[in-house]
This record gives structure tokens, C-alpha cells and sequence, in this order.
């Protein structure tokens, strides 16, 4: 009763997240599941390696439109120079009857530079620098946060992660021991060396060793998750490559 109680109530948990259950849900087997190898080694790659979580990589760019902003601010107070050009043409025919009323061809062309200097707009300029560069020093540190948080991620499920392969391996072990146990418990509860309970409390061993053994896997397949999430690597392929 308590199992299928536990059961309900991660099936209730499930549905918060996925909504209406799925038509199908792999079950965990026996079968064995292949994980790539770790070693604590590697912890430097897998940092180096965390400079491409998604959220480092957002950060760093809102990070780089901050000292874009930065320097747009500080342009408005650099002195700016104008160059300026005109042309134009009239020309008149002038009148035949009147002496004084000759033809005209006048071209005038013009050139000219202005420089500007602001010297003092109110405040504003340094207000908007003021709060550019506060905004920058906040995304400063939450790509330091975003940083440490990955590199954290990254070590605590690599170490898990070869903590879990040793683990899976005992777990392997008790549960081929406890098969061969069970089967040689019932030969003998078959010849009337063993007792009924005998043979029962060897398969509770049994199944419980094999239960966890699961789990273990299941709890393996998440660590690897976790440690491709932390540098950027996840797909949504990523459970189909260790379904049995």
C-alpha cells in the first residue's frame, strides 16, 4: 500500500510539470546502460569548459551592450565637427531692347566647417553616464554569479557523477549476488533445507538491491545532464541516448 501510495504521488508531481501524463513513458529495465567515463582529471576541462553555459554566454552579452551604451554616453561630450557644402547656379538672358539689361551667369559655391563643444547640458550627460556605468558594474557582477554558479554545477556533478559510476558497480554486484542467492536459497527450500521465510527474505534483498541499482541510473543519467547543462552542451536528444 505504501508503495503504490509513493507511486500516485510521483505520477502527481509529473503531471505538475508535463501537464496531461504522456500516452507512453519508458520504463527502467535491467538493461545496461552505457555512461562516458569521468575522471576527477578532467575537473580543469569541464571548467574551462563552462564558459559556454548559456546563461555565462547571455550575461556576457548583455555585459558587452552595457559598454556599448557606456561609450554612447561619453560621446556626447566629445566635440563634433560639421562640414557643410553648397552650390548653386542662376543665370538671365538679358533684353535686347535695353542697353542695360545684359545676360548674367553667376555659379556660387560654399564650404564650410563648424566645430562644436558642449560645455555644460544641465547634468544629463553625467547623470545617463552615471547610471550606464551602475548598470554595467551590476551585470559585471551577475556574470561573476552566473560564472561561479556553472563552474559549481559543473564540479559537484562530475564528482557525483564518478561517485555514482562506483556506486552502480557495487550495485551491479549485489544484485548478480543476490540472484544466484535467491536461486540457490529456493533449491534448498525445495529439498527442505530452507525455510519459506528463507526464500522470501532472500528476494526482498533481491529487489531491493535491483531497486536501487535503478535508481542509481536513473540518478546517473541526470548527473550527465547536469554536467553538459553547466557548459552549454544539452540537447533535447540527451535522454534518448541512454534509453535502454
Amino acid at each position: 500500500l505504501d508503495s503504490k501510495l509513493a507511486v500516485d504521488l510521483k505520477i502527481a508531481a509529473l503531471e505538475r510539470i508535463t501537464g496531461p501524463l504522456p500516452i507512453y513513458l519508458t520504463q527502467a529495465t535491467d538493461a545496461d546502460v552505457k555512461f562516458p567515463s569521468h575522471d576527477i582529471s578532467e575537473l580543469k576541462y569541464w571548467l574551462l569548459e563552462t564558459r559556454k553555459n548559456h546563461k555565462v554566454e547571455l550575461e556576457a552579452a548583455s555585459l558587452s551592450v552595457a559598454d556599448e551604451i557606456i561609450g554612447k554616453s561619453k560621446s556626447e561630450f566629445l566635440p563634433t565637427v560639421e562640414l557643410s557644402s553648397s552650390y548653386s547656379r542662376s543665370y538671365s538672358s538679358g533684353n535686347i531692347t535695353s542697353a542695360s539689361d545684359y545676360s548674367t551667369d553667376q555659379r556660387i559655391a560654399k564650404v564650410g566647417i563648424q566645430l562644436n563643444v558642449p560645455l555644460y547640458q544641465g547634468g544629463r550627460t553625467n547623470s545617463r553616464i552615471r547610471e550606464a556605468q551602475a548598470d554595467h558594474d551590476r551585470l559585471m557582477a551577475q556574470l561573476d554569479a552566473a560564472h561561479r554558479q556553472a563552474d559549481s554545477d559543473a564540479k559537484e556533478a562530475l564528482l557525483q557523477g564518478i561517485n555514482k559510476d562506483a556506486q552502480i558497480h557495487a550495485l551491479e554486484a549485489m544484485v548478480e549476488y543476490g540472484k544466484k542467492y535467491v536461486q540457490s536459497t529456493y533449491y534448498l527450500y525445495r529439498h527442505g533445507q530452507k525455510r519459506k521465510v528463507d526464500v522470501y527474505s532472500a528476494e526482498k534483498d533481491f529487489y531491493t538491491s535491483r531497486r536501487d541499482l535503478l535508481r542509481a541510473r536513473c540518478d546517473r543519467v541526470l548527473l550527465e545532464i547536469n554536467l553538459n547543462t553547466a557548459v552549454g552542451r544539452t540537447s533535447v536528444n540527451d535522454l534518448e541516448k541512454y534509453a535502454p
